[in-house]
């Protein structure tokens, strides 16, 4: 096989790939979304929270079901904190923890977990006896998250890590007897052991 035919073969796997990844991503979330509808419409609303929380978790961009499940979780959390007060923070925090859950290189939906920090900031200090709002601001503004650019880390030596095993594999071993082409096995090598060890740093540092 041609070097040409091997980089349009292995640009094809990519591709397929990524469609797979993200048609996987998509499919979780709608199917997290059905099961929340299913769970609210038999009354169990903490089971309804639980899984609009993890349709947004599939975070994919312009995915309507995690939109809807932002809606959805807001509904909830206003509608009921009228009668059942633990139960509206819960919807709140649920949507606020998993739009933190699906950040990347940027945070989705940056405006609602804004006002998602407004709302409990205000009613959790309501009423006798509870936290000091400035309290309440401070801990929910508070840093204490996985680190942006080793989380970045995790994804971009997975991702490269993968890539460049199957890079080795198409471009070292050749079909013919002529043997290993030793450059850039070498080359290619490196790469690979430069993105694990960025994956694994990115684990342990995130």
């Amino acid at each position: 096989m041609k070097d040409s035919m091997r980089l349009g073969a292995f640009l094809s796997l990519i591709v397929a790939i990524l469609l797979m990844v993200l048609l996987r991503v998509y499919m979780g979330s709608a199917a997290e979304y059905k099961r929340a509808n299913e769970a609210l419409k038999s009354g169990d609303k903490v089971s309804a929270i639980n899984h609009y929380g993890r349709s947004i978790k599939w975070y994919a961009p312009l995915s309507p079901w995690v939109k809807r499940s932002i809606e959805e979780l807001w509904e909830i959390g206003e509608g009921s904190y009228a009668y059942d007060t633990e139960e509206a923070v819960y919807a709140v925090s649920i949507l606020r923890s998993s739009l933190y859950a699906a950040r990347g290189p940027f945070t989705p939906f940056k405006s609602r977990i804004e006002e998602a920090d407004g709302w409990l900031s205000l009613h959790l200090s309501e009423g006798e006896g509870g936290p000091d709002r400035e309290d309440v601001e401070f801990v929910l503004g508070s840093k204490a998250r996985p680190n942006r650019l080793w989380s970045l880390a995790v994804g971009v030596g997975f991702v490269g890590w993968t890539l460049s095993v199957f890079a080795f594999i198409f471009f070292v071993f050749p079909e013919t007897e002529a043997g290993v082409n030793q450059k850039r096995a070498v080359v290619l090598g490196l790469v690979t052991c430069v993105f694990y060890s960025l994956w694994m740093c990115g684990l342990y540092f995130a």
